[in-house]
């Protein structure tokens, strides 16, 4: 089954990306380094209307995959395609600010992603809020 954002990241890394050499479409569609301090409070601070949305899943690591998903369209403008490839600090700055106490839950996440869960994804509204406000 193919999940929706990974057209977003085939898309990117295939055909609409084709004039980027190898090397190039592999760096953005991944993160080739840990964001600093000052990136992190820009682009993975969660708002109000962030949590809201985060609100809407239950269990902490489906609230931390939504919020690292955010987070991650933010700072790479798409949906990476596997969640837990995102860098250990943005993941427990993101932790920290939802009060999970064990980030590594985010693994069962994941896990819910291959499976195809519905709330493993952000809702349609998160995906069409402007970011740059």
């Amino acid at each position: 089954m193919i999940i929706w954002w990974k057209r977003v990241v085939s898309t990117i890394t295939g055909h609409a990306a084709e004039f980027l050499s190898d090397g190039r479409r592999a760096a953005y569609a991944s993160f080739t380094e840990v964001p600093s301090l000052s990136d992190l409070e820009k682009f993975f601070f969660l708002d109000a209307f962030d949590r809201d949305v985060i609100a809407r899943s239950c269990a902490d690591s489906h609230r931390l995959g939504v919020a690292i998903r955010i987070g991650t369209v933010r700072y790479k403008g798409l949906f990476l395609e596997d969640p837990l490839t995102v860098p250990r600090p943005a993941v427990d700055y993101l932790a920290e600010q939802l009060g999970i106490g064990d980030a590594s839950s985010v693994k069962k996440y994941a896990d819910a992603v291959d499976r195809g869960h519905p709330d493993s994804r952000p809702g349609r509204d998160v995906a069409h809020r402007r970011f740059d406000a």
